[in-house]
């Protein structure tokens, strides 16, 4: 009856605990891992390098807002003045206009 029963799970404990890996499926394991830990570092090397990129680019922008906001300062203060030049230049014509009625 033992022998039965032994027979009987023989094949379960095969299927549940598989024997030792063979020499090539070893290598081949191992040379994956290694793959994937490259993989896993240049993926790594690369998410680095996109970042620095994305923080210059940050910092560009930033740049580049703070210039146009500068340019918008500018032009209105020109728009000022043009207003001013504008309103001392309709002055100026009202009273040659009343000097020489």
């Amino acid at each position: 009856m033992n022998t039965m029963l032994a027979q009987a799970v023989a094949p379960l404990q095969r299927a549940v605990a598989p024997d030792a890996p063979s020499d090539n499926q070893a290598l081949t394991l191992e040379t994956l891992s290694r793959a994937m830990a490259d993989n896993a570092l240049l993926n790594s090397e690369v998410d680095q390098k996109i970042l620095a990129r994305l923080l210059e680019t940050q910092e560009e922008l930033k740049a580049t807002n703070r210039a146009v906001q500068q340019l918008r300062r500018q032009f209105a203060q020109l728009v000022r003045s043009l207003g001013q030049v504008m309103e001392v230049t309709r002055v100026d014509l009202e009273t040659e206009a009343r000097e020489k009625s």
